[in-house]
C-alpha cells in the first residue's frame, strides 16, 4: 500500500520541465503564461502531435486532463481521434465493465465521458453525417478513430447505434482513395463481427491480390517509432503492435512524484477536477 500515490501529488513542475522543450515556441509560451495549467494541458492533450508525450509525462491525471472535456463542443473530432488513441492502452479511459457500473463511482464517470462523445459523434449520425463533406485527411481521421474504438471495444458500435451501413457505402464508392476505403472495410468487419478470412475476401474482392494495391492510411498522431502513414493491409496488425507498445510503456518504472532537494510540495486542487466527480 505504500507504493500508491495521489496522483494529485504528482510533480507537476518537473514532468513539465521535461515536456516543455519538446513543444513548439508559441505552445511552450502559451502554456507557461497560462492562469489554468490544467485546462490548457488538456487541449494540448487533442493535438495530435503532443497526445503520445503528454499521456505518457502526465500519465497519473490523464483521466483528469480528458475529463476536461466534457461539455465543450469545440474540436470535437480531434477530441474524438484523440480518445480513440488512447482508449485502448489506457483502459482506465472506458467503462471495462459496463455492468458494474453501479458499484463504483470511478466507472460511472468513465461512462459518462465516453458516452458524452460517443452518443452524439459524428459515427451516430447518418452516415457519419457530414462524411462526404470533409476533406481526405479528415476522412481519414475519422475513419482510424472509428476503427481504434471498435477495435479496442467491439460491442460500442452496436451500444451506441452506429450505422454499418454506411461503411458499406464507403468502401463501394470507387471514386475514394484506396485508403479510406480499406479503413472503412476494417472498421465494417469489427463493427459486423466478421472472421478475418472474411475480411481478408472483402478487401480482396475491392482491392485485388492480397498486397498488389497500395494502401495508405494517414496517422496524424506522432510517436516514436509509429508510422504516420500505415499500410492499410496490416492495419490490423500494426494497431496490436501499437497499443503493445504503449502499455509495455506504462509498466515500465517512471517517477512521477519525486522532488529535488528543496522543491516545495505541490498538489492540484481538487476544484481541478471538474464538477464531474460531484455529479452522482
Amino acid at each position: 500500500m505504500d507504493d500508491i500515490q495521489d496522483p494529485l501529488s504528482m510533480n507537476v513542475i518537473e514532468q513539465w520541465e521535461v515536456l516543455s522543450p519538446l513543444l513548439d515556441d508559441q505552445t511552450r509560451s502559451r502554456i507557461q503564461n497560462s492562469d489554468n495549467f490544467v485546462l490548457d494541458l488538456s487541449s494540448l492533450l487533442y493535438d495530435a502531435r503532443y497526445t503520445a508525450l503528454i499521456s505518457s509525462k502526465f500519465r497519473p491525471i490523464l483521466f483528469l486532463l480528458c475529463v476536461r472535456w466534457i461539455g465543450q463542443d469545440s474540436q470535437l473530432y480531434a477530441k474524438l481521434a484523440a480518445l480513440a488513441f488512447l482508449i485502448n492502452p489506457h483502459e482506465e479511459l472506458y467503462p471495462c465493465v459496463i455492468n458494474l457500473c453501479a458499484l463504483a463511482n470511478y466507472s460511472r464517470i468513465a461512462y459518462r465521458i465516453l458516452s458524452s462523445f460517443f452518443r452524439n459523434s459524428p459515427f451516430s449520425r447518418t452516415l457519419l453525417g457530414d462524411f462526404w463533406s470533409f476533406s481526405r485527411p479528415q476522412m481519414h481521421a475519422l475513419l482510424l478513430a472509428y476503427f481504434r474504438i471498435a477495435f479496442a471495444c467491439p460491442h460500442f458500435p452496436t451500444m451506441f447505434n452506429w450505422d454499418a451501413n454506411a461503411l458499406k457505402d464507403i468502401f463501394s464508392n470507387s471514386t475514394l482513395d484506396n485508403g479510406i476505403r480499406c479503413l472503412a472495410i476494417h472498421c465494417y468487419s469489427l463493427h459486423a463481427g466478421l472472421m478475418e478470412a472474411q475480411r481478408e475476401e472483402l478487401l480482396v474482392n475491392t482491392f485485388g491480390p492480397m498486397g498488389k494495391a497500395s494502401i495508405i492510411i494517414e496517422d496524424a498522431f506522432v510517436m516514436e517509432g509509429h508510422p504516420l502513414e500505415l499500410d492499410g493491409w496490416l492495419l490490423p496488425l500494426i494497431e496490436t503492435m501499437r497499443v503493445r507498445k504503449l502499455r509495455k510503456a506504462i509498466i515500465e518504472p517512471q517517477d512521477f512524484y519525486s522532488r529535488s532537494t528543496g522543491q516545495a510540495p505541490s498538489r492540484l486542487g481538487l476544484g481541478d477536477l471538474g464538477c464531474v466527480f460531484c455529479t452522482k
